[in-house]
Parts: structure tokens; C-alpha cells; sequence
């Protein structure tokens, strides 16, 4: 996992109250908990508890694919390919 406490010195970083500083956050689609996303979540939370800070995720809604590619058809959640 990256350390983003190099990212420290910004302004926007300043104004935020210290607690409200700090995470481990997993960040993607999560259209669906299949094993990859559970690795990812477990890992995010182990790093979370090696730094002492919380867990989180940050997620997309709607997903990206219907600003990037509207003329495809969205993917399905339950494995089935369009």
C-alpha cells in the first residue's frame, strides 16, 4: 500500500482537524464483494491497523464506465457477461 503521508505538507491538509486526518481507504467500484474486493478491503483494514487509523472506502456511483464509455452496456453485479 502507498504512504500518503508525503501528501502532508498541503494546504488543504492544514485545515482539516486532526481528527479527522488519517486512513486507510481502498478506493474502486465495489459493484459486488467477489473475492478481489475482499482482498482488498482485508488488506486496506490490516494496513488500517498497523497505522492505527480507521478503515474506509471510497466508491463510485454511478459507475465510471457510464461517463467513460455511455454506449457499452453496464456491467452486471452477478458474474453474467453483457
Amino acid at each position: 500500500m502507498r504512504d500518503a503521508s508525503a501528501h502532508a505538507h498541503h494546504p488543504w491538509h492544514r485545515r482539516l482537524s486532526a481528527s479527522a486526518r488519517g486512513a486507510a481507504l481502498a478506493v474502486g467500484n465495489f459493484d459486488g464483494v467477489h473475492r478481489g474486493h475482499q482482498a482488498l478491503i482485508t488488506a486496506t483494514r490490516q494496513e488500517a491497523g498497523r497505522l492505527g487509523v480507521p478503515a474506509g472506502a471510497i466508491v463510485f456511483e454511478p459507475h465510471p464506465r457510464e461517463y467513460f464509455q455511455p454506449d457499452k452496456p453496464q456491467l452486471p453485479i452477478d458474474g453474467r457477461c453483457p
